[in-house]
């Protein structure tokens, strides 16, 4: 059985992580010093109960999520198939507890990056600059994922689901189904669902269909705003108009600017269009 301190000091992290909060701001809040915060993530030393109650009301999180309980993976994994349930798939409901269950067993990696901005597009210039992009595209967003502390995971949704972000207690996970028919569908679903946690859409979790709008209706708690601001970060990510406008005064077309960024053809022509750009003559 895990050490309760242990559970705590995950739950600790994660909330604290999400909130986009370093451990020396926690630590200035409580009046502790840094080291006191260290020893409580790492399960070296339990936080008192007025200690967690001011944890949980400045990083604007349930006490309960900072408390261990019967299972810590079960819950996400009923979740999951609850929000199968209200569009009555049992196969997907199955699939999203095995996701959940999976999940659960990948270690989440630290935090490197944070974001702060509110808006999509301000939200993907800043992690950029953090994570300093400048050189040549493609960019490595399955890194930038990981710097965010995002464990990132292959799985046979059987095409029912093209990614998903979900919240366990360690941190978060997005979903990619292995069945995507190329990796430039892949890494823009990667990108959007990385947006989705970002601009901290869904406390829980998000569901992308493969077929939004289509024979499975649109998943729960579906916003369309939420879509396009997930959509036009995944854009900045992907194509930052510095790199883009850059690479258009050289490129010849559209098919080698779509290649050199890693993204779709249609993905690049929506990018020019929106930066108001073409690419270079033709040689």
């Amino acid at each position: 059985m895990t050490d309760p301190a242990q559970q705590i000091g995950r739950r600790l992290k994660a909330a604290r992580q999400r909130a986009h909060v370093s451990q020396a701001e926690l630590a200035a809040r409580l009046d502790v010093t840094q080291t006191a915060v260290s020893y409580w993530e790492a399960g070296r030393r339990l936080p008192g109960v007025d200690d967690l109650m001011k944890i949980a009301d400045f990083l604007d999180a349930a006490l309960t999520e900072l408390l261990p309980g019967d299972s810590e993976r079960r819950p996400l994994a009923a979740v999951l198939r609850a929000a199968a349930e209200q569009v009555q798939d049992e196969a997907l409901g199955r699939a999203l507890e095995r996701f959940a269950e999976q999940a659960a067993r990948v270690p989440a990696p630290d935090v490197e990056l944070n974001v702060r901005a509110a808006g999509a597009r301000d939200a993907a210039e800043q992690l950029l600059a953090t994570a300093r992009v400048k050189g040549a595209p493609p960019v490595d967003v399955a890194d930038i994922a990981r710097r965010c502390g995002v464990r990132v995971l292959g799985f046979d949704f059987a095409g029912m689901v093209d990614g998903l972000v979900a919240q366990l207690p360690d941190g978060p996970a997005i979903g990619l189904d292995t069945g995507q028919p190329n990796e430039q569908r892949r890494r823009f679903t990667l990108a959007h669902e990385l947006g989705h946690h970002l601009l901290r859409h869904s406390a829980s979790f998000h569901l992308d269909f493969f077929d939004a709008g289509g024979s499975a209706g649109d998943a729960p708690g579906y916003n369309w705003q939420h879509e396009r601001a997930a959509n036009e970060f995944a854009a900045n990510l992907l194509m930052p108009a510095e790199l883009v406008r850059r690479e258009t005064d050289r490129v010849r077309d559209i098919d080698e600017l779509a290649a050199a960024f890693d993204v779709s053809r249609q993905a690049m022509a929506f990018r020019l269009a929106a930066l108001g750009l073409r690419p270079g003559p033709l040689a």
